[in-house]
C-alpha cells in the first residue's frame, strides 16, 4: 500500500500526496526519468508528518551580497528525492519531493531551496548526481563559473516590482552578477523570466566534474514537457 504524505492544501485542511507508481524507477535513475516524463518539483524539503520545516533546519545561510542569501549544508546526511502524485497545480502529475536519504537507492541530489526577494545560491556538490531548484513562476536562474573550483547556482526572485519584466530581469541580474563578481566567479548561463513555459524547474545532471542543466516545462493544458539546455551567456 502506498504511504500517505500530508501537506497543507491552499485553502486549509489537508491534501494527501501518495507514492507515485514510477517512484522505484524514479529512485533508480532520475535523470531518464525527468527526460521522459512531465513532472514537477516541490519547493521543499519533505519532512515526516508533513512539515516543510525541514528546510530551514537542514541548510546553514550565509549573507551576501545585498538580496543573496547562500545555502550550506549543516550535515553529512545525504540528500535524495522520492516521487508522489500532484494534488495541486497539475494535479495528478509526478511530484519530485526532495528528502534527507541515506538510503543508497535515491540518488545524492543537490538541491537549492528558494526565498521570497532573494537571491539565493550554493555550490554545486561534486558528490550529487542530480541537481535541483524551483519550482519557477517568474524567477531567474543562473550558473558561474570560477577555474578550479566548484560551479554556483543561483535561483533570484524578486516580487516587489514583477509588474515589469524588464525591470525586474535586471534587477536579478545585477544582485547574481554583483555575488559572483565579489568571488571571482563569472556568470556562464542565464535563465529568466519570460524564458520559459510555467510551471517549470532547473534540473541538471553531472558527468565527471562537469554539470549540464536544463529547464524541465510541463504544459498544464496539454501536460505536454521540455526539456531545453540552460542558455549561455
Amino acid at each position: 500500500m502506498s504511504q500517505a504524505i500530508t501537506v497543507s492544501a491552499p485553502q486549509g485542511g489537508a491534501a494527501q500526496e501518495v507514492a507515485h507508481g514510477d517512484a522505484a524507477a524514479f529512485s533508480a535513475d532520475p535523470v531518464a526519468y525527468i527526460r521522459t516524463h512531465a513532472c514537477l518539483l516541490h519547493p521543499e524539503l519533505y519532512a515526516p508528518g508533513g512539515s516543510d520545516d525541514l528546510t530551514n533546519a537542514t541548510f546553514n545561510r550565509a549573507l551576501c551580497g545585498t538580496r543573496g542569501i547562500e545555502f550550506m549544508r549543516t550535515n553529512e546526511t545525504r540528500l535524495g528525492a522520492t516521487l508522489v502524485v500532484a494534488v495541486r497545480d497539475v494535479p495528478g502529475l509526478p511530484l519530485i519531493r526532495v528528502l534527507e536519504s541515506n538510503n543508497h537507492a535515491h540518488k545524492r541530489v543537490c538541491f537549492l531551496p528558494w526565498q521570497e526577494d532573494k537571491c539565493t545560491l550554493t555550490k554545486m556538490s561534486s558528490r550529487a548526481t542530480v541537481f535541483l531548484t524551483g519550482p519557477l513562476t517568474g524567477c531567474n536562474v543562473y550558473l558561474a563559473a570560477k577555474d578550479g573550483h566548484r560551479l554556483l547556482a543561483f535561483h533570484g526572485n524578486l516580487n516587489s516590482d514583477g509588474e515589469d519584466r524588464n525591470t525586474n530581469n535586471v534587477r536579478k541580474d545585477k544582485e547574481a552578477i554583483n555575488i559572483a563578481t565579489e568571488r571571482g566567479y563569472i556568470l556562464t548561463h542565464r535563465l529568466a523570466r519570460g524564458d520559459y513555459q510555467i510551471p517549470a524547474f532547473v534540473w541538471g545532471e553531472r558527468t565527471g566534474p562537469t554539470w549540464t542543466c536544463y529547464v524541465h516545462e510541463v504544459d498544464p493544458v496539454t501536460r505536454r514537457f521540455t526539456n531545453k539546455p540552460l542558455p549561455t551567456i
